[in-house]
């Protein structure tokens, strides 16, 4: 498996798998929602037909959701996630296509001084 940390979302014991984008990675999709339910977790396929790559494009800062739209998941996916989570959800556009995930530009800081972001999100 190569694409493990995007896998889906996992949320104490429930997890949302991805819905892939590209080819490469829709062959480990299947494994992943399997092993997830095997191992207790409860799968929901709320991002439906939307594509969504997990917690490559979905990182929590403290209450919030933040999620990465664009080049992997769509902005769409978004909505489905925060109603079945019920929490805010903020949606983030990626600009730079050499970070065509939000882990790979985007960090949370908890405490005082907030959120760090680079260049690649608007």
């Amino acid at each position: 498996m190569v694409f493990t940390a995007n896998a889906g979302l996992t949320v104490g014991r429930r997890f949302i798998p991805s819905n892939f984008r590209h080819k490469n990675a829709l062959g480990e999709q299947p494994f992943f929602a399997k092993w997830m339910e095997q191992h207790g977790y409860e799968v929901d396929l709320a991002a439906g037909e939307t594509y969504f790559e997990g917690e490559g494009d979905a990182l929590f800062g403290n209450d919030v959701l933040f999620c990465g739209y664009k080049f992997r998941s769509d902005i769409q996916s978004h909505r489905a996630i925060a109603e079945m989570l019920s929490c805010l959800t903020i949606s983030v556009e990626l600009v730079d296509p050499r970070f065509y995930h939000l882990d790979t530009c985007f960090l949370s800081v908890a405490g005082r001084r907030g959120i760090l972001v680079s260049k690649c999100i608007r």
